[in-house]
């Protein structure tokens, strides 16, 4: 079996109990916004990168140092300039980490490894174990350790960042800590609907948007609603829940009663098997009308496809490395 190495320090979850604590996180979200402005649009000098971000250049200069000598940015020959100094292009090194992405559905179970990039490593699809609680938690660490012996790259297989995992009901507990203990790596759970809705932000068609609505039709019918890039989840955690899945005009009037709330962009269904689903689209399009917003947002369906889960729960670990929209900004100040 192929050995899997962690470098689970890359995950940002805030650790904000002392001053000191808080004065860390700081320096670490900026050393992370300077990292995804190069993976966005690098290769970039230190005075590109100030410019994007708005830091002064001696402290991009003091953060993309740091960010080389951990290993996750690389830098390429200065270019020959008519005078001054010589600027250094900046890369990502998309191969320092990789990330796993797990879709539990209720027919398959889908592992996906990924570098930093979002290139896939690994991509297997196994059948749902059967059971519940532990024992089920153990059969779905199986799979992704299988997964993991499967990889067939040149270089030696990067080190684990952490875990996207999406699943919906009373397992996911279960499945979490499971997966936890056996890889050592933070684990992060979310719906499958949320994870759908971050894999459209970072690879699909919500990628555009700042503030949209995920209908996932699946099942129990679930809306994730992204403001500003960061997926609202209530006081309790619980918001999203729709009603009438099964009829399409009570789905169209769920969902629109949200948009004179939240203003979205877009509306994005999910690529859903049900077989409801062209008639929900027609519904919401009435309503939208009906408020007079049909020329102002837009509705679609996730061109990701089946791959909406598995992508999703990838993206759901490269949004806690690259992304500070899940974090309150508040709590460190």
């Amino acid at each position: 079996m192929t050995e899997v190495s962690i470098r689970p320090d890359l995950i940002l979850v805030p650790r904000t109990d002392t001053p000191m604590d808080r004065s860390i996180e700081k320096k670490r979200i900026r050393k992370h916004s300077v990292l995804r402005v190069i993976r966005d649009f690098g290769p970039l000098s230190r005075a590109d990168i100030a410019k994007l971000i708005g830091y002064n250049l001696p402290s991009v200069t003091f953060l993309v140092d740091e960010l080389v000598d951990a290993g996750l940015v690389i830098q390429g020959e200065a270019k020959k300039t008519a005078r001054g100094r010589r600027p250094i292009p900046c890369t990502l090194n998309a191969r320092a980490a990789m990330v796993l992405g797990i879709d539990v559905g209720p027919e398959k179970v889908t592992c996906i490894y990924a570098d930093l990039n979002g290139e896939v490593l690994v991509r297997e699809s196994h059948p749902r174990p059967s059971g519940s609680g532990e024992g089920f938690g153990n059969a779905i660490c199986e799979i992704a350790q299988k997964a993991a012996s499967s990889y067939k790259g040149e270089e030696e297989i990067p080190p684990l960042s952490g875990i996207g995992l999406g699943i919906s009901g009373e397992s996911g507990n279960a499945v979490r800590v499971a997966l936890g203990r056996s890889f050592g790596v933070p684990v992060l759970h979310e719906t499958r609907a949320r994870v759908m809705a971050l894999g459209s932000l970072w690879f699909g068609a919500a990628k555009s948007y700042q503030t949209f609505i995920y209908a996932d039709t699946d099942g129990e019918a679930e809306a994730v609603l992204v403001i500003n890039k960061r997926i609202y989840k209530g006081v309790s955690g619980g918001a999203g829940t729709l009603d009438g899945a099964a009829n399409p005009k009570e789905l169209a009037k769920s969902i629109a009663q949200l948009i004179p709330l939240f203003d979205p962009e877009a509306i994005i269904f999910s690529a859903s098997k049900n077989e409801n689903l062209d008639e929900s689209i027609k519904e919401l399009h009435g309503q939208l009308k009906k408020l007079k917003l049909q020329d102002s947002i837009e509705v679609a369906t996730c061109d990701l496809g089946p791959e909406s889960g598995p992508v999703g729960s990838m993206a759901t670990v490269l949004n806690h490395i690259f992304s500070t929209a899940h974090i309150d900004v508040e709590q460190i100040l």
